[in-house]
């Protein structure tokens, strides 16, 4: 776990409800600047408080279970999905020369799929 001292920078809203929070830290040390690497595109449990974090604070997010501890390189069912369907669009000729317009095709796909045989 790394704790950091850092400030909020900006906030941002997607088309998804979710957030985009980008954090601006202190200097850091060469060690943890490769562990924040290393969590790059990976799912996290983060802590934000305006104070510090006391010793019960650090035990509850250490022992935060995020339900995807069983999925393989832990990531949720959604990358490892867009992850599969990458490497189709690789493999095969689908139409699109960009990665993203395949993806967003594909997905309306299976939406519009799904919704037609749900009850009015």
């Amino acid at each position: 776990m790394i704790i950091l001292k850092s400030q909020v920078e900006a906030i941002a809203s997607r088309k998804d409800n979710t957030l985009k929070i980008t954090l601006g830290t202190q200097e850091l040390a060469p060690s943890d600047c490769g562990q924040m690497f290393g969590l790059m595109n990976k799912l996290c449990t983060v802590g934000i408080s305006a104070n510090d974090l006391e010793k019960e604070d650090i035990e509850t997010l250490q022992n935060a279970k995020l339900n995807i501890d069983d999925v393989p390189n832990g990531k949720s069912p959604s990358q490892r999905l867009r992850s599969v369907l990458f490497v189709y669009w690789q493999q095969h000729k689908t139409g699109f020369d960009d990665f993203n317009a395949f993806y967003t095709d594909y997905i309306e796909k299976k939406i519009n799929q799904i919704k037609s045989k749900l009850e009015q």
